[in-house]
């Protein structure tokens, strides 16, 4: 398994992840 690949596609996945986390929060504080 490509190494690189693999840890390339997973932190675009938690940026991913992170980035709707942080977009909901602030969805969430808004009235």
């Amino acid at each position: 398994m490509d190494w690189v690949f693999l840890g390339l596609s997973l932190l675009l996945f938690g940026l991913a992840l992170g980035l709707a986390a942080a977009s909901h929060k602030l969805e969430g504080k808004q009235p």
